[in-house]
């Protein structure tokens, strides 16, 4: 789920440089996104806080949600549903810190991929009987 929250976070620094496969990735539901690194269940959803620069006004923020009729940040961040959350981080060029929150009620991450014979480094041949 960080690896979520981390491509907004990019995502928004690159729509800020006005990157058109950013705004792309922004519009891209949520539940698309986290899927591309796990299968999640019950339900997922998202917060995004810039220009606090502490822990605490980041926290405050969520929980306050000033200035959305809906308090969805709110809402999210005390829902019972989600039981997993991931958090990224960055600074921003001109507005503070900011932070992306992914959430799901489950989540598990996709295995790694298995490494293939074309991929693994070639290992020098054993001993021959003469050398031991």
């Amino acid at each position: 789920l960080s690896k979520v929250s981390e491509d907004r976070i990019q995502a928004h620094l690159a729509h800020a440089a006005s990157e058109k496969s950013a705004e792309q990735l922004l519009e891209t539901p949520c539940e698309s996104r986290v899927s591309k690194y796990g299968t999640w269940s019950k339900t997922v959803g998202e917060s995004f806080v810039l220009g606090e620069d502490e822990a605490r006004e980041i926290v405050l923020n969520l929980l306050v949600d000033d200035g959305a009729a809906q308090r969805e940040n709110r809402v999210a961040l005390l829902n019972p549903i989600f039981k997993k959350v991931g958090i990224a981080m960055q600074p921003h060029p001109t507005q503070g810190l900011m932070v992306a929150l992914t959430y799901a009620g489950r989540f598990e991450r996709h295995p790694p991929p298995k490494a293939s014979a074309e991929n693994l480094p070639e290992l020098p041949p054993p001993p021959s009987a003469d050398h031991v």
